[in-house]
């Protein structure tokens, strides 16, 4: 159980988290997309992957897998929830830097 909670805070909560952060990045610079584009798109890909992954373990009746994958489904929108980085939209200012001299 310990080492499990290790793996879900050391890799889920940094590493998905940059994948998400990227995502949102690419996809507003590089593709021109609306601000939280990133995160939608990314948050449907992971909930296709575990949909598939949890439909694929029914088929081949690994019922073990299957629980492994309903506690990940669980535990990543939690951890994503943690992430409270407002929008520069969000900001005071709009978002634009007020340049010093």
């Amino acid at each position: 159980v310990i080492a499990l909670l290790m793996v879900v805070y050391k890799f889920s909560l940094t590493y998905v988290l940059k994948l998400f952060g990227w995502s949102e990045v690419f996809f507003i610079n590089s593709i021109g997309l609306p601000f939280n584009s990133g995160t939608l798109i990314m948050g449907a890909l992971f909930a296709g992957a575990f949909y598939f992954g949890l439909r694929y373990t029914k088929k081949k009746q690994l019922p073990h897998c299957k629980y492994y994958g309903i506690v990940c489904f669980v535990l990543v929108p939690w951890f994503l929830l943690l992430d409270d980085t407002p929008n520069p939209s969000q900001c005071k200012g709009g978002g634009k830097r007020k340049q010093s001299f």
